[in-house]
């Protein structure tokens, strides 16, 4: 069984690769857009919409097998299936669950070798949801970060039981965010709560 601190030191790990395929799937992005899309390609054209849906499959494996486990495996929650995880994420207020479901098909569909016939409707949904899936890893960074954060707080260790509960009852009262988004927290005080019983 994983302990935390490695649990913590693979998630940050997999957050560093998320940035940097990020940002080149974010340079294609750029790219692609200042082609736009139209009926014919030239061939250099066609090799940077193909970078962009292949760095579009990469970014969206690694977010979703990767990243979006190990956030749900700290957290210790049960969500065994992708629309389990897709819902969960939705509850943190990370992203709306059908965003990252049609995330997954898009790149099911890049994987299947999409016909020429229908490119320009897939160059299309790459480009729109590209910039959702920015977004969501944007929002999935700063929820990660909060969790590593508040797991290297040396001050949650070695708390006595009531000591804790007090802790967690002033931080809830005097915190702006909900249940939800301060879960990181409290897994981490009540994981400290248990250890000093």
């Amino acid at each position: 069984m994983k302990t935390d601190a490695l649990m913590i030191k693979e998630l940050e790990h997999d957050l560093d690769r998320l940035g940097k395929v990020v940002e080149l799937l974010n340079y294609s992005l750029q790219q692609c857009k200042k082609i736009g899309l139209k009926r014919d390609y030239s061939l250099d054209e066609l090799d940077r919409f193909e970078s962009l849906t292949s760095r579009f499959a990469r970014t969206s494996d690694l977010y979703t097998q990767k990243v979006m486990k190990g956030i749900i495996i700290i957290l210790r929650e049960e969500a065994k299936t992708f629309i389990d995880r897709a819902n969960l994420f939705e509850k943190l207020e990370i992203s709306k669950a059908e965003d990252i479901k049609l995330i997954r098909d898009l790149r099911n569909e890049i994987s299947h070798e999409y016909r020429m016939d229908n490119i320009t409707e897939i160059f299309e949904a790459v480009i729109e949801y590209s910039d959702k899936l920015t977004v969501i890893i944007e929002k999935t960074m700063t929820y990660a970060n909060s969790i590593v954060q508040h797991h290297n707080q040396p001050w949650l260790s070695g708390f006595k039981p009531l000591l804790c509960l007090r802790k967690m009852a002033l931080l809830l009262c005097f915190s702006n965010v909900t249940t939800l988004q301060f879960r990181p927290l409290l897994v981490r005080v009540g994981n400290s709560c248990t250890r000093g019983l």
